[in-house]
């Protein structure tokens, strides 16, 4: 499944923790490393409580839009390899 921004972000109380992107022209540095920061740890939340409620119990994260996740196969299915 993919998620788009609207699946997962909202706004929090600081300048650099807003939903809009990109970040206005003038934002400085810090401001746009800040606002990645902010959307990493949204979406590695979401991700995670996602997960948890799919029953998955072991999941490698790469980074903020790559993961790692085993997919069982049920005893009643055709293997996959």
């Amino acid at each position: 499944e993919v998620w788009k921004d609207e699946d997962y972000m909202f706004s929090g109380s600081r300048k650099w923790e807003k939903y809009e992107m990109p970040q206005p022209a003038n934002a400085t540095e810090e401001e746009r490393s800040k606002a990645l920061l902010w959307r990493q740890r949204i979406f590695y939340t979401k991700c995670m409580k996602h997960l948890k409620r799919k029953k998955k119990t072991w999941t490698l994260f790469i980074d903020a839009d790559e993961y790692f996740t085993f997919n069982y196969y049920q005893t009643n299915e055709e293997e996959p390899w």
